[in-house]
């Protein structure tokens, strides 16, 4: 950390060079002076703004429109991206979404910290703590059972939800993809209607593109022209899939059952953008959509999450939209870590913190 108390990149050679590479885009043509004046400058201008973190888990962005999917799969998430900075290359902790989340959340790589399996527990200062304690109101969202308090997620949040969609399997029966629960609707109206000065943290993890993909039968139909056994979208049938090697028709199962399951994200995301802005939040706010890890669709063998290092399961998309649309475009090709974001929002907010690991992006 450097005398001033912001954050200092720990890592260097190559990558300290990439991330100033990262930093000069960024902040290059925002007025006049140098890249240092231009970036405190920028930090002028979104101080006190709200944050808004959105986290999907499995997130292939060769499925997506901005990844040259013929299909229509993202539609709002790829008009919402033209406003915003994306870092094309980004490199996720771990294939693992749990020790993945984990790193996002203490801006650290995943040999910083020891939460890797069940029973463990984040440790105690994490983004939500730094912010908290910082004066800002933070509320978390999940549809991701294990990104809960019974890992210590919640941590400075003053409420931390989890929910998500359930297989019955004594039944075969599934629950339809169910990003945030209508009780969860109801507190972010809650949540986001309180008219207090204090700036908010509003973080949202989404798990529904882990398995079971269960997504309605009118997405399907409509997305992919046919219905799809919702048992192909199970965990239990991508490891035995994994195991002897997928078939072209069994393939095509997995990725239209995916792809429909991508679309009804979509539309969650347009209605949580459109939730802020009805309630005035969303053009002062600075939202940052990112992923735990890829996923893998039989490029190396592997289908789904967890376990394969190939990159596919550990390539992620990081859109960064500063408030008002400032930077809108910009597209940084260099290489970076998830777990930097950490980091550059507490940079971009002009709040000093300890680092552990990750770098400024800004």
């Amino acid at each position: 950390m450097s005398a001033d108390g912001k954050f200092a990149g720990t890592r260097g050679g190559p990558h300290t060079l990439a991330l100033s590479v990262a930093l000069l885009t960024v902040v290059g043509s925002f007025g006049c002076g140098s890249a240092q004046d231009r970036a405190e400058e920028l930090r002028g201008q979104l101080t006190n703004s709200n944050l808004v973190v959105v986290v999907i888990d499995a997130l292939s962005m060769e499925r997506t429109g901005a990844g040259n999917n013929p299909r229509n799969t993202t539609p709002y998430l790829d008009q919402w991206a033209r406003d915003c900075v994306f870092f094309a290359d980004v490199s996720a902790a771990s294939p693992d979404p749990l020790s993945s989340t984990a790193s996002l959340f203490l801006g650290a790589a995943l040999d910083q910290h020891s939460l890797h399996s069940e029973g463990q527990k984040l440790p105690s200062q994490n983004w939500f703590t730094h912010f908290a304690g910082a004066g800002y109101r933070v509320r978390g969202f999940s549809s991701n059972p294990a990104i809960g308090a019974q890992h210590g997620f919640d941590k400075g949040a003053e409420q931390f939800a989890a929910t998500r969609p359930i297989e019955t399997s004594t039944t075969r029966e599934f629950a339809p993809n169910q990003f945030l629960s209508p009780t969860n609707w109801e507190e972010l109206d809650k949540f986001l209607s309180d008219e207090s000065e204090q700036p908010f943290f509003l973080y949202v993890h989404l798990g529904t593109l882990l398995p079971p993909l269960a997504p309605d039968a009118s997405t399907l139909t409509g997305l992919v022209g046919r219905n799809v056994d919702l048992s192909k979208g199970t965990g239990q049938h991508l490891a035995k899939l994994t195991a002897r090697g997928a078939t072209p028709a069994e393939l095509l199962d997995v990725i239209d059952l995916y792809d429909a399951s991508l679309r009804e994200l979509d539309n969650q995301l347009a209605r949580l953008c459109s939730t802020l802005e009805s309630y005035g939040h969303f053009e002062d706010s600075l939202v940052a959509i990112t992923a735990s890890t890829g996923v893998a669709f039989g490029q190396h063998g592997a289908l789904g999450v967890g376990t394969d290092l190939h990159q596919e399961s550990l390539s992620v998309p990081l859109w960064l939209r500063l408030p008002g649309g400032l930077r809108a475009g910009r597209k940084i090709r260099v290489p970076v870590a998830a777990w930097d974001l950490f980091p550059t929002l507490a940079d971009l907010l002009d709040l000093g913190t300890q680092s552990t690991g990750g770098a400024v992006l800004t």
